[in-house]
């Protein structure tokens, strides 16, 4: 009976590291995968870590879009993001063998803390859009929970990518706070 106790043990422990590593590898086994540490939040979709090798990276998650700051929701997002990692080890998975760079030059990355997607818990508590087509059923449960800026129409009617091209206004819009996405 202990014998099977154990292997029982020792299956879970194997599914936690292989979940961890598909997590990491993605759909596409071309990634590379380090540890760091968030050292600032920037918005709901950009932080600077710094690695365990010493780099620090500005980097922004893949497959979200969060509100910018300026715009509704946008200090929300970045209140929410701060909640979740500032501080915090995190799991960066980068494109190999050079990782990709957005318009503005940071590391896109996906991003694992506590063993979760971090840019699918944004979604999920309504603190970004979708922007990649995995992420759609999580960010229709947040729509149909009313979370974060699905919880008002007015703090969802602009996604970021829109409100990038006019600039948005320049004081801080009114939108959710840290507590309309939980």
């Amino acid at each position: 009976m202990a014998t099977l106790i154990l292997l029982a043990i020792a299956g879970l422990i194997l599914w936690g590291a292989a979940k961890t590593a598909l997590w990491a590898l993605g759909e596409d086994a071309e990634r590379k995968t380090e540890k760091a540490v968030v050292t600032e939040v920037i918005d709901g979709d950009s932080l600077i870590v710094k690695t365990r090798e010493g780099k620090t990276l500005e980097v922004r998650l893949e497959g979200i879009d969060a509100p910018e700051v300026g715009q509704a929701g946008g200090e929300g997002a970045k209140d929410l993001m701060e909640a979740l990692v500032e501080g915090e080890a995190i799991t960066l998975s980068t494109a190999e063998p050079e990782p990709e760079k957005d318009i503005y030059g940071r590391t896109l990355a996906k991003i694992g803390h506590q063993n979760e997607d971090l840019g699918e818990e944004m979604v999920e508590r309504g603190g970004a859009w979708a922007v990649d087509e995995n992420l759609e059923d999580e960010q229709d449960r947040a729509k149909n929970q009313g979370k974060g800026i699905w919880k008002n129409r007015e703090w969802s009617k602009t996604p970021p990518w829109e409100f990038r091209k006019t600039k948005g206004p320049k004081t801080p819009q009114t939108g959710p706070t840290l507590d309309d996405f939980r």
